[in-house]
């Protein structure tokens, strides 16, 4: 069974009161700024907010969950959870509702009966009465020997000139290519590239300790794309994450990352489109398979000030299930494996003029109770 820890002990996630409200964060301000110490983790909020959810996962399938109010600040205290949390390296998540107006929240709360609720975040955006960004924050964080890493100043790059002794050999100026590079072979690109370095299959190599491949666009043109990316891999300094991320520079964004260790085919998408996820053979659009009940998670989170809200659908060889993890994990709905089938039935003949009106009602009625409960196993 997976590792759910979602209860208020069991956690150990405690909540501070603020002592005054925070000021409202600028549009690149983030949403929570992260305090470690070795025996906790705190996030001060740096928006106004009327609360919110942290969530934590790290290794052996450990997942951590907690809300906390308006006028609260989480915290991850390891002295209680030293011995439940294992090393390793773990990714946190926070999302803050906006603080908004009764009456807003009201408006919000009913669009969602109705299906307008994009509309009307679309309208409050233009007003400027709500956040264009969703204030959602994610990151990591390292366990070992049972005392969370805080990180100390990056690793110094070995190879860096800047780094090497002073010396009167005068030292030869960059070189700039004013026409088309061609290597025949194999090229090494860092502070830490030697002579005679082992390529093997390698046409390009990155070798440093801080690796990042930039793309800066300088177009200025009118209706010309200008977002600037970045390629990263592994955070800098001490307790940084085993990572590679796409980051969108100008958008201050993450769009994906994998996280270090991940298993083979955590993702997979074959030439037909399929999309797999712990499978390198999807059989249908998109296929999740798992030796321990498959489950995917549906959950509105506070972002847009509406309630939180999870739900879970999962399949295993006792039958499919929803289940309402909100509402202590409660099942609304479940097949039992093998169930059989509702009995198709033929077609009832129109009903006479002369049948009473009310025998008529009552047997279809029948028939749908006994359909109803023939699928219910």
């Amino acid at each position: 069974m997976k590792k759910m820890l979602q209860t208020p002990l069991a956690c150990a996630l405690t909540v501070v009161a603020l002592a005054a409200p925070p000021l409202a964060a600028s549009p690149r301000e983030p949403l929570a700024t992260t305090y470690k110490s070795p025996a906790a983790i705190d996030w001060q909020i740096n928006v106004d907010h009327d609360g919110g959810t942290l969530t934590v996962s790290g290794p052996e399938g450990i997942f951590i969950e907690h809300s906390f109010a308006a006028d609260e600040n989480p915290t991850l205290l390891l002295d209680v959870l030293a011995q439940t949390l294992p090393d390793g390296d773990y990714s946190y998540q926070l999302s803050a509702a906006p603080h908004l107006d009764r009456t807003i929240r009201e408006r919000l709360r009913r669009s969602q009966a109705t299906g307008q609720t994009e509309d009307l975040l679309r309208e409050l955006r233009q007003a400027g009465l709500f956040p264009i960004e969703p204030r959602v924050q994610s990151g990591f964080f390292s366990i070992s020997a049972g005392a969370v890493v805080v990180e100390d100043l990056p690793e110094a790059k070995t190879g860096d000139p800047a780094n090497r002794p002073a010396t009167p050999i005068p030292v030869a100026k960059d070189d700039v290519i004013n026409d088309d590079l061609i290597v025949i072979g194999s090229a090494c690109i860092g502070h830490q590239c030697v002579e005679n370095i082992a390529f093997g299959d390698d046409t390009i190599k990155l070798k440093e300790t801080d690796l990042r491949i930039g793309f800066e666009d300088t177009s200025t043109a009118t209706g010309h794309a200008t977002h600037d990316w970045q390629l990263t891999a592994n955070e800098a300094g001490a307790g940084g994450a085993e990572k590679f991320s796409l980051e969108d520079l100008t958008a201050s964004t993450i769009p994906l990352t994998i996280q270090g260790s991940a298993p083979t085919d955590s993702i997979f998408v074959d030439s037909a489109g399929r999309v797999g996820l712990g499978t390198a053979t999807p059989a249908v659009d998109l296929q999740v398979t798992s030796g321990n009940t498959p489950t995917l998670r549906l959950e509105q989170d506070t972002s847009a000030s509406l309630s939180a809200r999870s739900w879970d659908v999962s399949g295993n060889a006792d039958g499919f299930t929803v289940r309402d993890v909100t509402n202590s994990s409660a099942q609304p709905f479940r097949i039992r494996a093998g169930a059989r089938p509702a009995r198709s039935r033929s077609p009832r003949p129109a009903t006479s003029a002369s049948a009473p009106p009310h025998r008529a009602k009552s047997s279809r009625s029948r028939a749908t109770s006994r359909s109803a409960a023939a699928a219910a196993g």
